[in-house]
């Protein structure tokens, strides 16, 4: 029974309900595609940035929700929108799906209606590396002459003694993976692998970012070091515990060869494609974060250079190289 004051109106809370923001989903990683279609989608937003909402899976794991203008990458699903300022979507509120729309909270439906698949695949390795060798040392003198201090590809010029300490780090621990890895020494490489997660500035680690392009180098189909490519998850166990999520999903994905569209053209033009037809997907790669970029392109450098070295290993002294 409701009381209220003689001669007294009863107060009605005017609540306001925003209608859904739908967004056409663009196109979207063939392995999350195909999970989607099977079994639909339940989880949790995890992280929100101005581009890019990251939501965490019940048993653990990410995919991302990325604008119409980056690129594809496992795990990812491109939509057609500018950002996500105006969608009200935050940590931790509930993702589901139901038959062809996905909710991000009570704000956002991504509709999966008319959405393209990719299959990202690194390209195969040549017969013939002359492009790569030629390609690799025009890379080095352009990155030498045109990228600024910081991240791996060069040590920072200004910046305090600890940025210091932390990049001679990298390079030394680096170099010392490299070696191990020249030598077949997989169990010291895995030491020196796990040395480099965590370690370095931003939100993804440059030594983390290093280790994803090192990855996706070892994982080039057709390579002379592609057995390689099984001990790359072996460096990263345990490396949920030692960095961030996001930055251990692109570890994790790299390790088995599943890298973002930029990062593929880039090996792919640096394998096949003729002087300076690397500076357009280079550019691309160099945008990525703050220094992780840079930091990528100097894993992906390391790894092509070790290929070179076991494929020169791998010939017979009698031809001359």
């Amino acid at each position: 029974m409701a009381f209220s004051r003689p001669g007294s109106t009863p107060h009605t809370r005017q609540v306001t309900v925003k209608p859904l923001h739908l967004v056409a989903g663009l196109s979207a990683d063939m392995v999350f595609l195909r999970a989607f279609g099977s079994a639909g989608f339940n989880g949790r937003v995890h992280s929100v940035f101005q581009r890019v909402i990251n939501i965490e899976r019940p048993g653990g794991g990410l995919f991302t929700l990325a604008c119409r203008d980056l690129d594809n990458a496992p795990d990812s699903v491109l939509v057609d929108s500018a950002d996500f300022s105006d969608v009200q979507v935050v940590a931790h509120q509930r993702v589901t799906t139901v038959g062809k729309l996905m909710r991000v909270g009570p704000s956002l439906g991504i509709q999966f209606d008319a959405i393209k698949a990719w299959t990202g695949e690194l390209p195969l390795y040549p017969h013939d590396t002359s492009l790569l060798r030629r390609n690799l040392n025009v890379l080095t003198g352009h990155l030498q002459r045109t990228t600024d201090g910081g991240g791996m590809l060069r040590l920072p010029t200004g910046g305090s003694a600890f940025e210091h300490e932390v990049s001679a780090a990298l390079a030394k621990r680096s170099g010392c993976l490299c070696e191990a890895l020249l030598c077949r020494d997989l169990e010291e490489a895995r030491v020196h692998a796990k040395s480099m997660i965590g370690l370095g500035p931003g939100l993804t680690p440059s030594g983390d970012d290093y280790l994803v392009g090192l990855f996706a180098a070892l994982n080039v189909g057709r390579s002379p070091g592609l057995a390689l490519r099984c001990t790359c998850l072996g460096m990263i166990a345990g490396a949920e515990l030692a960095t961030n999520a996001i930055s251990y999903a692109a570890l994790s994905k790299a390790a088995t060869g599943r890298v973002r569209a930029a990062l593929s053209d880039f090996i792919e033009r640096l394998l096949h494609g003729t002087e300076f037809d690397f500076l357009a997907p280079l550019t691309r790669v160099l945008a990525i974060g703050s220094t992780s970029g840079s930091d990528i392109v100097a894993g992906i450098v390391s790894g092509l250079r070790l290929q070179l070295e076991f494929g020169r290993a791998m010939k017979p002294a009698s031809a001359g190289v």
